[in-house]
Order: structure tokens, then C-alpha cells, then sequence
């Protein structure tokens, strides 16, 4: 018996189990699809297991796909395609107990952290499905990492050009928050063909007045830029852990950065990415950080220090794994 993603009931959050990949977890349905039809375009969808918070388990067998949605303007160029398949295709599996998805999630993590690592405990110590998802989040984002840092050849992390066009619109987003004049930045993103922008970074370009929580979570984009630089060999990140040295030095990288900038935006695209274990290593280092921070955040919630550290680590952390991850984890 066949059933549709849609009429399947399934209970999120939900492992999913490729046949040639690490777990991956789902929180809503459009992640599943989006995924699924991700999966799809590369014939790597067939037999991917789903299991959700009920216990029950499903096997794909095929997807129906959509008409080609036609591409629309958006403020600042094209918007991409709905990835997402009209419907994904399963076949009901037999039921797995929360024990054996664990396990499964455990056998996974064995073969690249070690016993004591945050997340492995984490997984460990899960005792709901939303609990075990959470980490093996964690986990899936870390992997490739881990993997480059033992040497595994075959891992595909972002081009250059990908880096150097996040770095260029970040700047701008950068400036905007800051204070800056939004229309030669917009007028500027448009002369570079910038147009990958996401949500959250066109309202920053050009809506006046922002919830405050969306102009606090805007304060790290500056740690995501930091990072990028870094990697791209344009920016030395501040080597103290101290709470008041740790954060990237704005009027520097805004002195460098176009608009405005001592450096262009060709010469930014002439830079070189630092290898990918270089990147990797630090990120791991950034994860780290941002977990000692938070441990001490739970312990008292007022340490201002720990609450930098913890927000810097987080931002830098973000930027690089998105760097190492381009089949797992989008900028949004």
C-alpha cells in the first residue's frame, strides 16, 4: 500500500535515514518535502526511511513532481524555485521503537565523536523524540567537519565565488544596521548582480522600523561576516577569548569592505579560501566556545561576558559550518 506525505499523518519531529547519508531530522513537513525533492533531483531519494515521534516508519518510493513554478521577481532579483515535490510517495514500514531510533542516532555518532562530546551525550541521555532530533541536528551539522578533520577525502564544501558573494551582501546588510544610507547600498547591490538576499536581510535593507529582537539577532551578522573574511584570508579574528576583546572589529572590516571600503568588491572576489580543514577546525573550536559560554549562562544568566562569547562563538560557529555543509544547512 502506497500513501502521500500528505494524507500519512505523521507525527513531527520525524529521523529520517538515507540509504547513503548521516540522519537527518525534520521539524515540519516542508523541510521533509523540500528535502525529499532536494534528494530527488540527485536519484538519492529512493528508500529513505522516515521514522516519526509515534514509532511509526515509512519508506519512499517515488515522488510526484510539480508543473516548473515560473520564476518571479523578487526586490532584489530571482527568486528561487520551489524545490518541493507535489507529493512524496511512502510505504508504510514496520513500527521502531524509540530505543532502536536512538540506537541508530548513537551508532552514527560512535563512528566520528567521542563518547563525552556535548552532543553524543545529548543524544545519549534523549528521552523524546524532540529531544533526540535536537541533537542529531547537532550531530549531522558536525559531521562533515569531523570528517575533514580526520582526512576524508570526497567532501564537498562551498565554492569561493558562493563565499565572496555571502561576504558581499553581508557587508551591505552589515552598513545598513549600522546606519548607513539604505539606497546606494540597495543601489550598489544591484550593479554587483547581488540579489541573494534572504528574508530576514531585506527587511534589515529596507524596512524603518524593526522589532527590537530582530535588530539584537541582527547584531551577530557582523560575527557571520568576521568569519567569512576569515576564511576567505581578508580578516584576523580577534585571538583573545576575553569578553571585551572577543568581538570582531567593526571599523576595520567596514574601512576594508565595499561599499565605501578601502578594497573593491573585484578584489574581494580575487581572495582565496583557506582549506577546508582549516575552516572546519576553527568552527569546531567556535562550537566549543559558544557551549563552555552557555554552561556558564545556566549557572547565572546576568554574566554579560559569557552572553558576548556566547553570541560571538555562535555567529562564527554559523558562518563556517554554512561554509562546510552546502547539502545540509542554508544561510536562513
Amino acid at each position: 500500500m502506497t500513501v502521500g506525505l500528505m494524507d500519512a499523518d505523521i507525527r513531527f519531529p520525524v529521523l529520517g535515514f538515507p540509504v547513503d547519508d548521516d540522519p537527518m531530522p525534520f521539524q515540519a513537513i516542508g523541510l521533509l518535502r523540500g528535502k525529499t525533492g532536494w534528494l530527488s533531483e540527485r536519484g538519492r531519494h529512493l528508500d529513505l526511511e522516515i521514522v516519526d515521534s509515534a514509532g511509526r516508519s515509512w519508506t519512499v518510493t517515488g515522488v510526484v513532481e510539480r508543473a516548473p513554478v515560473a520564476r518571479k521577481w523578487w526586490q532584489f532579483g530571482r527568486a528561487k524555485d520551489d524545490d518541493a515535490p507535489a507529493e512524496v510517495m511512502l510505504t508504510p514500514g514496520p513500527a521502531r521503537s524509540f530505543d532502536d531510533t536512538r540506537a541508530r542516532i548513537l551508532a552514527f555518532a560512535d563512528g566520528l565523536f567521542e563518547a563525552d562530546d556535548d552532543d553524543a551525550l545529548a543524544a545519549r541521555a534523549a528521552e523524546t523524540m524532540d529531544a533526540l532530533a535536537g541533537a542529531a541536528f547537532q550531530l549531522m551539522v558536525r559531521a562533515q567537519g569531523r570528517r575533514l578533520l580526520r582526512g576524508d577525502g570526497g567532501i564537498a564544501v562551498r565554492s569561493q565565488a558562493e563565499v565572496v558573494t555571502r561576504a558581499l551582501v553581508l557587508s551591505a546588510v552589515v552598513l545598513a544596521v549600522h546606519g548607513a544610507d539604505r539606497d546606494p547600498l540597495l543601489d550598489w547591490l544591484v550593479e554587483e548582480q547581488l540579489a541573494d538576499l534572504t528574508p530576514s536581510e531585506a527587511d534589515l535593507l529596507t524596512i524603518d522600523d524593526l522589532p527590537d529582537e530582530q535588530r539584537y539577532r541582527s547584531a551577530i551578522e557582523i560575527e557571520r561576516l568576521a568569519a567569512l573574511l576569515w576564511a576567505l584570508g581578508l580578516y584576523d579574528l580577534p585571538i583573545s577569548q576575553e569578553p571585551t576583546e572577543i568581538e570582531a572589529d567593526l571599523p576595520a572590516i567596514v574601512s576594508m569592505m565595499p561599499p565605501g571600503g578601502e578594497r573593491t568588491a573585484q578584489e574581494i572576489r580575487t581572495s582565496t579560501l583557506r582549506p577546508a580543514k582549516e575552516i572546519a577546525a576553527l568552527a569546531e573550536r567556535q562550537t566549543a566556545l559558544m557551549r563552555a559560554a552557555d554552561r556558564m549562562l545556566a549557572e547565572n544568566e546576568e554574566d554579560e561576558g559569557q552572553a558576548v562569547i556566547a553570541y560571538v562563538a555562535e555567529g562564527r560557529s554559523i558562518a563556517l559550518q554554512w561554509i562546510i555543509n552546502p547539502d545540509r544547512i542554508d544561510w536562513s
